[in-house]
């Protein structure tokens, strides 16, 4: 055997070895975490809502009053009903949500 083929040998013999002691890296197993997550559930809620009142500022209430200042009267007494309105929406909501 030449000297050039023994050099060759021996170089894949030192390939081959290398490729042998190198070790494969395996993939990372993936860690299981079990979270506890907190849903909120919709439940029904224990009031009933009252229905729309019979508004006293209604287009037709205000067109039958004799003068301006009766109609103006008849729009702050219906601003303060729907003020009430909502207040006690809104307390209901907050009886629903407790």
């Amino acid at each position: 055997m030449s000297l050039f083929m023994r050099a060759m040998y021996v170089a894949l013999l030192a390939g081959l070895f290398m490729g042998c002691a190198s070790k494969p890296t395996l993939p990372d197993v993936p860690r299981v975490e079990i979270v506890e997550v907190a849903v909120a559930v919709p439940v029904k809620c224990p009031v009933s809502v009252p229905g729309t009142p019979e508004w006293v500022n209604s287009v037709e209430a205000r067109a039958a009053a004799p003068n301006v200042f009766e109609a103006a009267k008849l729009a702050d007494a219906g601003l303060f009903q729907r003020d009430q309105h909502i207040k006690d929406l809104v307390e209901l909501l907050e009886a629903c949500v407790k």
